[in-house]
């Protein structure tokens, strides 16, 4: 059962602009909006959501984004309308937390015409992770909605700040509120105190490295305010 993060797309209120920093910090290369040289595909794109994360969560079948979309909602989510497009079927939803997700069927033609390159260096995907003041219940919501199995919270921390999946492949985690209900995108680096410099050095925000369970991290804002995490993962996460 396909519940795995398939794409992701950076909403920003300059796209040209945010790709140009991201090209110069992960050497994202671009076909249009569409990251090209990734391993998980990606987009940025100017957009007057931005800046605002949107992930899509992959499905078995086209009947799959209904179906899951009704769950969603009897569930105490949002679920959007339905959208039929050339790659496929998806819909926008939201956890009941008020988080905006999305899932979504590749069909199979569309599918076969996007080989993936071999994973970047640095700047692969490589943690999704969900605000949410109570852990344990978002934990629940996915359980149910997706099939996931979290671990056991680390010892560091309580059930309620938090978790990490055992089957997605990038993984999911949830983590305490910030200042928003976005969901943040960890992007795996060698060596996260020398990318961190150079955030700043491109007109970024950088955020302080701090540890958790998953490794070290950083959350950082590009020029234009799209958020991001640099994340140098623990040994069980890599």
């Amino acid at each position: 059962m396909a519940r795995d993060p398939y794409f992701f797309v950076m909403h920003s209120p300059d796209g040209a602009r945010s790709q140009t920093f991201f090209s110069e910090l992960f050497g994202w290369t671009f076909d249009g909006a569409h990251i090209d040289n990734a391993a998980l595909p990606g987009a940025v794109i100017t957009s007057p959501d931005g800046p605002a994360i949107d992930v899509y969560f992959s499905l078995d079948d086209t009947n799959d984004v209904a179906a899951t979309s009704a769950l969603v909602e009897s569930l105490d989510g949002r679920a959007g309308e339905v959208i039929d497009s050339s790659s496929g079927r998806s819909a926008t939803c939201r956890t009941p937390a008020g988080t905006r997700f999305a899932i979504g069927w590749e069909s199979p033609e569309f599918e076969g015409t996007s080989k993936r390159p071999p994973p970047l260096t640095g700047g692969e995907l490589g943690l999704v992770s969900f605000p949410s003041y109570n852990a344990a219940s978002t934990a629940s919501f996915f359980s149910t909605l997706f099939d996931w199995e979290f671990d056991e919270p680390d010892q560091t921390y309580s059930a309620d700040q938090f978790r990490h999946t055992t089957t997605p492949s990038p993984s999911v985690g949830i983590h305490p509120p910030a200042d928003d209900d976005q969901v943040a995108l960890y992007f795996a680096v060698p060596d996260i105190e020398s990318s961190t410099r150079r955030v700043g050095e491109l007109g970024g925000s950088p955020g302080a490295v701090w540890n958790v369970g998953s490794g070290m991290n950083a959350a950082c804002h590009d020029p234009c305010g799209v958020a991001f995490t640099l994340w140098h993962p623990a040994r069980a996460f890599e």
